[in-house]
């Protein structure tokens, strides 16, 4: 992912920063979208583990 964003920069530095956040966010959907799916399991996981 690294490499795709140093993709948006041009030869001189500069770099259109609309597109690099919003190539930011897209990186981060899957991620959020799987903790939002396993929130649940995860809070189990966590309550029943403390549990004697």
């Amino acid at each position: 992912m690294p490499l795709a964003l140093r993709q948006f920069m041009n030869a001189e530095g500069l770099s259109s920063w609309g597109q690099i956040f919003a190539m930011s966010t897209l990186s981060l959907a899957p991620v959020v979208g799987f903790f939002i799916a396993g929130q649940k399991y995860l809070v189990d996981g966590i309550a029943t583990t403390g549990i004697k």
